[in-house]
């Protein structure tokens, strides 16, 4: 089983400024040292080190471009929340931009965490950060007006946003997975949210999904498997139990095909609403593949060294 690695960046040292223009990305390369990134080295680990225990480390390159970008606009002739109301509009993105995982060739991870990420794709990530700050919450029903900061929300202001924030949340040698996230506010009670993460397969450079990760037809043999797995993770003998401490609609439990991948197990996502109120957030499920063996592909099996 290979050792599987959760991300979390700390950069001291490091200040990410926001844009001041449309037109001048920021761009912040890294060079990561991930230690014990999987159990036995391979193609593009470095060798052990030397010295005492030297041979318990493996070194695995990562290198990362950290890009930000943000944009703020008035909405000159928006009467949405009256004809009183001034209403500003922003738009902010962060990407952690995969350059290199060891050996690894990416492209085909770039070009689907684009796809994943952007309604109207472009050639580059670039142009595709351009164009989502170009075209924030209003767009197309108002005139936008660039400005270089906006008020703070009150009766007589209305503060509009659309935010997107991608990452690498985890690795080992034969994966990495990344989380897009998109938060949106349109004037309601509350921002939208969701997510959904991109699993890729570094050696064979192919996305790992629900359809090829198990066998076809296999949400009804999953599904007494996660209601098993809630019972667990909140201890309870029930699922009417689950549903008093989680706040979750267990009647209307599905078997997500939101996963993603860690070394031992995989995990269910569920964004708001898919089997809760707002109030309860995102829910996760985490399965360990040891339960999940029967109901694998044969990609799937082989992705977890089964037999």
């Amino acid at each position: 089983m290979y050792k599987f690695v959760f991300i979390n960046f700390r950069h001291k040292n490091i200040k990410i400024e926001v844009m001041k223009t449309i037109k001048a990305l920021l761009t912040i390369v890294v060079i990561a040292t991930m230690a014990a990134a999987c159990n036995k080295p391979g193609k593009g680990a470095i060798a052990d080190s030397d010295g005492a225990n030297g041979s318990d480390i493996s070194n695995y390159e990562i290198y990362e471009e950290f890009k930000t970008a943000s944009a703020n606009y008035l909405c000159e002739g928006d009467t949405t929340f009256g004809k009183d109301v001034k209403v500003y509009t922003t738009a902010s993105i962060s990407v952690q931009w995969p350059r290199r995982f060891g050996d690894a060739d990416v492209k085909a991870l770039q070009d689907t965490i684009i796809a994943h990420t952007f309604a109207t794709p472009k050639a580059t990530i670039d142009s595709c950060i351009v164009d989502f700050i170009s075209k924030p919450v209003g767009y197309g029903e108002s005139a936008l007006r660039r400005v270089d900061q906006t008020p703070v929300a009150s009766d007589n202001v209305r503060v509009l946003s659309t935010n997107i924030s991608v990452k690498s949340v985890g690795f080992c040698e034969k994966y990495v997975v990344f989380k897009v996230e998109h938060d949106q506010y349109t004037g309601g009670a509350h921002p939208n949210y969701f997510a959904s993460y991109v699993n890729y397969d570094l050696k064979n450079k192919r996305v790992l999904t629900y359809a090829n990760i198990f066998r076809p037809g296999s949400d009804d043999a999953l599904l007494p498997i996660l209601q098993d797995a809630l019972l667990q993770n909140y201890y309870a003998e029930s699922m009417d139990e689950v549903a008093q401490k989680s706040g979750i609609f267990v009647s209307d439990l599905f078997v997500s095909h939101e996963v993603y991948l860690t070394g031992e197990e995989i995990v269910f996502f569920y964004n708001p609403y898919d089997i809760g109120p707002w109030a309860i957030g995102t829910v996760e499920i985490p399965v360990p593949v040891s339960a999940l063996a029967d109901c694998l592909s044969d990609y799937g099996k082989a992705l977890y060294d089964f037999e």
